[in-house]
């Protein structure tokens, strides 16, 4: 029995080291268990995170994109916008000079009208009744002028020259005379202008810069090829001065008179005599 005894207490003895064991290893066995679980639980967390990390970085991204087109839009919208305010106002200048231009040109010719007006209420005719030819004359301010060369040859039909001897040319620019002549063959009321007669004229209508453009006829002057404009002035005032030439003397003892520059030149006569 008592050997009994001994061997059931061996038993019990290895029974309980086997329990003990069997403990140790369910502790083991616990903690593998739980470091597992750790590990698992890391790793679940760790894809967790990456995958909140790139959720949160796509989402960043796309509001990124979104930031960017919008702003593009945006810029779009407004370059759009300033783009067409830009031509908006360039129509609107286009117009305006449009508008100015006609308004000028309607200006221009209100003028040309008015000055005409003008001139024909201050037109008068004048015969002269030593051959009864008629002249146009016109009231420039306080002065009345004949509107037309003088085309008077005398009795003896020997006063003045026709320019190159041809009565076309008289009959449309008068007849050319040299100073004494000119005095003498005056109508009857009618006088070469002073100088200061002339300069009052200037003054009427201008200034002396211009002012032989303003007594220039509108049409009959040739190009000028020098200064490459047109030879013709603008008549203002209805002086209508036109290009009749002149004569030059050539040689010292037997004297020869040359026509020059019809069509380009037109001198006119002072009784104020200069020295």
């Amino acid at each position: 029995m008592g050997k009994g005894n001994s061997m059931s207490c061996q038993q019990e003895i290895i029974c309980d080291s086997i329990c003990i064991v069997n403990a140790i290893c369910n502790i083991v066995t616990d903690s593998i268990v739980t470091n597992d679980a750790l590990m698992r639980s890391q790793r679940l967390y760790n894809d967790s995170f990456v995958n909140i990390q790139n959720s949160f970085s796509n989402f960043v991204n796309k509001v990124i994109v979104i930031i960017t087109l919008l702003s593009g839009f945006l810029f779009y919208t407004n370059y759009k916008s300033a783009k067409d305010s830009k031509e908006e106002l360039k129509r609107y200048s286009d117009l305006e000079n449009k508008l100015k231009e006609q308004f000028e040109i309607q200006k221009s010719k209100f003028e040309a009208q008015k000055n005409e007006l003008e001139k024909i209420k201050a037109t008068s005719y004048f015969t002269d009744t030593r051959d009864s030819k008629t002249y146009r004359s016109i009231k420039i301010g306080n002065q009345i002028w004949l509107a037309e060369n003088l085309n008077y040859s005398g009795k003896d039909g020997k006063l003045g020259i026709c320019y190159a001897n041809e009565l076309k040319n008289s009959a449309k620019y008068g007849r050319l005379y040299d100073w004494k002549t000119a005095k003498d063959a005056c109508p009857e009321g009618w006088h070469l202008p002073s100088v200061e007669e002339w300069n009052t004229l200037i003054a009427t209508i201008s200034n002396s810069s211009n002012a032989g453009i303003k007594l220039k006829a509108i049409s009959g002057w040739n190009w000028n090829d020098r200064e490459n404009i047109s030879g013709n002035g603008t008549d203002d005032c209805g002086f209508t001065a036109l290009p009749g030439g002149l004569y030059f003397t050539k040689g010292s003892i037997f004297k020869k008179l040359i026509p020059i520059c019809i069509g380009y030149k037109g001198v006119w006569w002072s009784a104020t005599e200069i020295a």
